[in-house]
């Protein structure tokens, strides 16, 4: 299979409760996810990023596994 890089860059205002938690996920059938990233904790008023190289998904995800 093709293999591509993914990125998700957040732009992250104030967080007045819990900050959130963000994955990637990948996918063949878009029907059943599994993990392609860690988690990455949003910090309030910055911009925080996930790379993750080599990904052979069919579909890609951002979900908010934490908030």
């Amino acid at each position: 299979g093709v293999s591509n890089n993914v990125q998700l860059v957040v732009n992250m205002g104030a967080i007045t409760t819990t900050a959130p938690q963000l994955k990637l996920q990948g996918s063949e059938d878009n029907v059943n996810w599994y993990d392609i990233s860690t988690a990455l904790t949003a910090v309030a008023s910055s911009t925080v990023q996930i790379t993750v190289s080599t990904v052979s998904s069919t579909f890609i995800r951002a979900i908010v596994s934490t908030a």
